[in-house]
């Protein structure tokens, strides 16, 4: 299996093992998942939630943009302008740029430049947005590379209209494909992975946040999207050190809290719960 070098440990408790000489080999899979969802879509999705939330920003009173800019951009010095936003802070910056609509607004078109992410966020109808990412201007978290996308997502609404969030954050239904190359480097010598991905259905996401006291905290493993009922078909080329071409089944179970992640791999199965 993958040295673990370049099986980068992800966030996960496991539930049920499914082993061949010892060794889980449904845990490549699994973490070739947490890898796309973690370092490939969340940044994208990043992209809409920011503009969003930005929107709000430039909406509200002098007061309300405090409580927001507390909230939602705690590590952030924000500055709205007449035609943009920027947020700067040490992780790095952020350029909203606006075409004189809400984000809320059917045909509204807002260029973003979300912690590395180049894309122009586009609403396509009331609570529906398409994310169109710059290749050229996009540069994400080292080893990863984004090769193609397409994303759209949507607010998820209740029966009663009102549009769903859980602990004060945005629920999204997405629907995403694409690939990206996984280039890593170790003393034994390199391998190569290029990762195709498609969901299998609409997909919900929530960006992945808590409390402690009155103090709000990012995930511990950095800005990410939480993904559940739904799932998600990989493939996955490896070349180099290690060569590989398998495909990669993920399910997610409906609940957002403590969800089943199922994955198919190499002919197995095996459980988690994130």
């Amino acid at each position: 299996m993958i040295a673990a070098a370049v099986l980068a440990l992800v966030s996960g408790c496991k539930v049920d093992d499914s082993e061949k000489d010892n060794v889980n080999v449904v845990a490549e899979g699994y973490h070739i998942y947490m890898r796309t969802a973690g370092h490939v879509l969340t940044p994208v999705l990043r992209t809409l939630d920011v503009a969003r939330k930005v929107d709000m920003y430039a909406k509200a009173d002098q007061e309300g943009q405090y409580a927001l800019e507390d909230r939602y951009f705690p590590n952030y010095k924000v500055r709205l302008y007449d035609d943009r936003c920027v947020l700067s802070g040490y992780e790095g910056s952020s350029e909203i740029v606006f075409d004189g609509k809400s984000i809320t607004e059917e045909g509204a078109s807002w260029n973003c430049r979300v912690e590395g992410v180049s894309a122009v966020v586009r609403c396509t109808a009331s609570g529906q947005w398409d994310i169109i990412v710059d290749l050229s201007g996009t540069v994400i978290e080292s080893p990863y590379t984004i090769d193609r996308i397409t994303m759209s997502a949507g607010s998820v609404y209740a029966e009663d209209g009102s549009e769903i969030m859980f602990n004060g954050e945005y629920v999204y239904e997405v629907e995403t494909e694409g690939g990206f190359t996984e280039a890593v480097v170790t003393e034994s010598g390199s391998v190569v992975s290029r990762i195709s991905f498609a969901v299998t259905e609409p997909t919900k996401a929530v960006f992945r946040t808590g409390y402690s006291g009155d103090a709000y905290l990012y995930s511990v493993d950095g800005m990410t999207f939480h993904f559940y009922d739904g799932g998600f078909n990989l493939h996955l080329d490896m070349t180099g050190l290690i060569e590989r071409s398998e495909d990669i089944d993920v399910t997610l179970s409906p609940a957002v809290s403590g969800t089943g992640i199922t994955v198919g791999y190499m002919g197995e199965s095996s459980y988690w719960r994130d």
